[in-house]
């Protein structure tokens, strides 16, 4: 991969490249496409969300038995569909599972007080 850079002086426009891998960065750009099912799972830390109309679905392919990853903006496919097997998938919505189940408990307000006992106030459901 050709990294450059443009450096700006008082004598003019100067451009640099050199033939460094990006892979080599300290924050990696994820891939906008995945090409493998990896790349697919990986969570985005420090990258900005996809757009709303950005949308990755998995179909069941009933001819192959596989599951097809495909990513979409509104109803276009923009990337090579990603054929996965069945334990890729299961093991795909386990992670994806969990960490929607974790994001939700993080989310909860645990600094709120519970309500003091109070003999008259019994709060309980008949």
């Amino acid at each position: 991969m050709l990294v450059g850079a443009v450096l700006y002086f008082r004598d003019g426009l100067h451009c640099v490249f050199t033939n460094e891998s990006a892979t080599n960065l300290h924050y990696p750009i994820p891939a906008s496409q995945p090409q493998n099912l990896q790349e697919a799972s990986q969570p985005v830390m420090a990258d900005l969300k996809s757009p709303e109309n950005v949308r990755t679905l998995i179909e069941y392919d009933v001819e192959s038995g596989d599951y097809v990853m495909s990513t979409y903006v509104g109803e276009t496919r923009i990337s090579t569909p990603l054929s996965i097997s069945q334990k890729e998938y299961a093991d795909y919505w386990l992670q994806q599972s969990n960490a929607q189940f974790f994001k939700k408990k993080n989310q909860i307000d645990y600094s709120k007080k519970k309500d003091e006992f109070s003999l008259t106030d019994m709060q309980f459901d008949l």
